[in-house]
């Protein structure tokens, strides 16, 4: 029961610590203070990271205990807990790694912003209805 009550904790600690960037985001923002939102907001996402984690892992080895007993439950948490490791460390470092080596061999050009492409679609409809005039 101790383990299923600190679950819930979690997923009510987490979705405080999500919440909490939406609150800073709307305080900061007009205050000019960019940097220390990202920096803040960065390491609440590095927290609620590994309270996810713990969370999920925590989850399956609940289930996997309580449906086949013994060791399951362990070795099911202990299995996602690496996959999750894989998966949020190394995995992102060298997808980057390979996506700057080839921005290196094939530069790409920025993506436009959404906003100027619809300003220059409505300056063509524009364009075009005024034209048709005789």
């Amino acid at each position: 029961m101790g383990i299923y009550l600190s679950l819930v904790a979690l997923c009510v600690l987490v979705t405080a610590l999500l919440m909490s960037t939406v609150v800073m985001h709307r305080t900061f923002i007009h205050r000019h203070l960019k940097q220390e939102l990202v920096d803040l907001s960065d390491l609440l996402l590095c927290v609620t990271l590994v309270l996810v984690g713990l969370i999920l892992a925590g989850t399956i080895g609940l289930v996997f205990d309580i449906v086949l007993a013994g060791k399951a439950g362990v070795v099911a948490a202990a299995g996602i807990a690496l996959v999750l490791l894989v998966l949020w460390l190394p995995v992102p470092h060298v997808l980057r790694r390979r996506a700057l080596a080839g921005r290196r061999s094939h530069p790409i050009k920025p993506w436009p912003h959404p906003r100027s492409r619809a300003l220059s679609a409505g300056r063509r409809r524009r364009a075009g209805a005024g034209g048709a005039r005789p």
